[in-house]
């Protein structure tokens, strides 16, 4: 496993997550969206038994920040270590 990145916690995006199962799904938002647009998946991947989580990007929704391509890649690299 590559190590968290060194802007924790300040990178962590906003996010919503359902379930506990071992496998991990991340749902990422387009250009211009948001995690709302995951918010009906998130409950159904759950009750098939996984652990779910969906992000805002940085600069998107409730998450600060600038939207670059850095930015996003370290929101996803912390969420997925979270």
């Amino acid at each position: 496993m590559t190590p968290l990145p060194a802007c924790l916690p300040a990178c962590l995006p906003a996010y919503s997550e359902a379930g506990q199962g071992d496998t991990a799904v991340l749902l990422l938002h387009g250009i211009g969206g948001g995690q709302a647009i995951w918010a009906a998946a998130l409950p159904v991947l759950a009750a098939a038994g996984y652990r779910a989580a969906a992000l805002d990007f940085p600069g998107y929704g409730a998450s600060p920040g600038t939207p670059t391509l850095d930015d996003m890649v370290q929101a996803v690299q912390a969420l997925a270590q979270h």
